[in-house]
């Protein structure tokens, strides 16, 4: 439906430089990492709570952020396209501990007019291959067989 917000969730990284201890090793450098938050409007919950009709939060990892000069950059993990209000997906989500979702950029189909379309560069893992090309049903029907309830 909409972006709903971002949030900055401190991360760590390897940098060299002067925190780096003696004998040029590279040491850890708290950081910052975007987090979006994006309103979904369920049309069909396969298994869960989240049912035809209700909303769901779901987080994916990047956004926006501030460089020390002012300017400002999109984050992403690599190969992660943001998701896009106004489109359709196919979710294979987690909850996490505060009630928002969770789906891994290569845990998410995008609904196209001639089916189900995996999110590059994630379509060549398997079960992204069986699911393109599919309809809702086509996919429900594979993912009730494979086990998800």
């Amino acid at each position: 439906v909409r972006l709903q917000g971002q949030r900055e969730e401190p991360l760590v990284s390897e940098v060299a430089g002067p925190a780096s201890p003696a004998g040029g090793k590279p040491g850890r450098q708290p950081g910052n990492f975007p987090v979006s938050t994006f309103e979904v409007l369920v049309e069909q919950g396969i298994t869960g709570a989240f049912g035809a009709s209700s909303v769901a939060l779901i987080e994916q990892a990047g956004g926006i952020s501030e460089r020390a000069d002012g300017s400002r950059v999109r984050l992403a993990l690599e190969g992660d396209q943001p998701l896009e209000p106004g489109q359709r997906y196919l979710f294979f989500v987690r909850q996490k501990d505060n009630g928002t979702l969770s789906a891994a950029p290569f845990a998410r189909l995008l609904f196209k007019d001639d089916g189900l379309e995996a999110v590059p560069p994630w379509s060549n893992l398997g079960a992204m291959r069986t699911l393109s090309g599919r309809t809702a049903n086509e996919a429900l029907g594979l993912v009730q067989a494979a086990g998800g309830r």
